[in-house]
């Protein structure tokens, strides 16, 4: 998918985009609520980004993702495991989008500063995450 392709992408969110958050959603709350009393860290790679939010205003996937693991941590009293992201967006300027929807939202927020954001593109995010997981 070319560029050009993917103009309109971001306009509004799509039905399968909207199952498909729904579904990440789900999945990441009871994920995070698993691993965290596990003392387990986490090492999560959104390898196609976007800016965070649709023109709508509806949530993207890194920032479900982000949520998710704020909401784990509040829940998760005695237990505070690293969470590292690495969020992959090859354009600039939903690159920079992304980085202020992070700043902006109530619970992403505190995972802005230790953010990785990549925009060389998927493979590098991935270099990136091997570089980061422990051995």
């Amino acid at each position: 998918m070319s560029v050009q392709d993917t103009a309109d992408f971001f306009e509004e969110v799509k039905p399968w985009s909207e199952t498909k958050n729904e579904l990440l959603r789900c999945y990441l709350r009871a994920y995070f609520q698993k691993v965290f009393p596990a003392r387990r860290d986490v090492l999560y790679v959104d390898g196609f980004a976007g800016a965070g939010h649709f023109n709508n205003g509806a949530v993207g996937s890194p920032i479900i993702a982000m949520q998710a693991a704020g909401l784990a941590l509040q829940s998760a009293r005695r237990f505070h495991p690293k969470v590292q992201f690495i969020m992959s967006e090859h354009d600039e300027r939903r690159l920079a989008a992304l980085q202020d929807a992070v700043k902006d939202d109530s619970l992403a927020k505190r995972f802005a500063s230790g953010t990785i954001y990549v925009q060389e593109g998927f493979s590098a995010a991935i270099d990136c995450a091997l570089e980061l997981a422990p051995n």
